[in-house]
């Protein structure tokens, strides 16, 4: 698992699972100190890098204290994806209304991981009144402004008829937006569409297309999944040794059953 990206426990009830990557190309390649330099001089994506890197000890001692100075200059000085990032870090104090007030300023500053952020809390009822209604809009608010893990969430609350009628017609090309875009989770939900026909017809081979996929972009239970049907036949012809590196896989980014299938892979 990542520590502050992608967690294979990803979901709105999980808040703090976020992307924080916001920064160019340009920042993401810089050292710290350049970084700094850059942050000082008022380069406010190079503020989001740094703050990054001091979340995930990147180069620098790990240093939230440092990484909330970052994201809050970027924040300060009018660049949304600050905002956001400086709620995911109240979320981690537990400061739950100066995470929503965070989330809210990214959110309307035209940060669309903001307005998932703010959609999951909704979910959740953490630091607001639980309000569906509310996440949904700010989910679709998410989706429409590029964000794929937003069309991801989304379409779970259709999926499972959270605040709306259960419909997976309508989860289905939700989940196609949030794969397209490069979303594990949605990805993975294409992949359980596939296999148990949800809104599709039952198709192991598409579905274990999209179980990789979602496994390449990080989500260790996918790989769990795709060895499983390895070790199955279940779409791809029967490999127990192709079973066991997708096993390993998972169990290397933090999936337990994974790390049990290595150990006893006819479980």
């Amino acid at each position: 698992m990542l520590r502050f990206g992608f967690s294979i426990t990803c979901s709105p009830l999980v808040i703090v699972c976020v992307l924080l990557g916001a920064a160019p190309v340009t920042a993401q390649d810089a050292d710290v100190a350049t970084l700094q330099q850059q942050c000082e001089s008022n380069d406010l994506p190079s503020c989001i890098t740094l703050g990054e890197r001091y979340l995930s000890g990147e180069g620098v001692q790990e240093n939230r204290a440092q990484a909330a100075l970052a994201f809050r200059k970027a924040c300060s000085g009018g660049h949304a994806p600050g905002c956001t990032s400086m709620g995911v870090m109240f979320v981690m104090r537990r400061d739950y209304p100066q995470a929503v007030a965070h989330h809210g300023k990214g959110c309307e500053g035209g940060d669309p991981r903001g307005c998932r952020n703010l959609g999951a809390l909704y979910q959740r009822g953490t630091g607001v009144p639980k309000d569906y209604e509310q996440a949904r809009a700010y989910y679709t608010r998410a989706c429409d402004g590029g964000d794929a893990r937003g069309c991801a969430f989304l379409g779970e609350m259709h999926q499972f008829g959270t605040g709306v009628q259960k419909d997976n017609e309508a989860a289905l090309p939700l989940f196609r937006r949030a794969c397209d875009g490069g979303d594990a989770i949605g990805c993975m939900k294409l992949g359980e569409f596939y296999q148990f026909g949800y809104a599709v017809a039952q198709d192991d081979t598409q579905a274990v297309t999209y179980y990789r996929m979602s496994c390449d972009a990080g989500y260790a239970q996918s790989c769990t999944t795709v060895g499983r049907m390895y070790y199955r036949g279940l779409g791809v012809e029967k490999d127990e040794q192709q079973a066991l590196a997708y096993y390993r896989k998972a169990c290397e980014a933090g999936d337990s059953r994974g790390c049990e299938l290595v150990e006893h892979p006819s479980w």
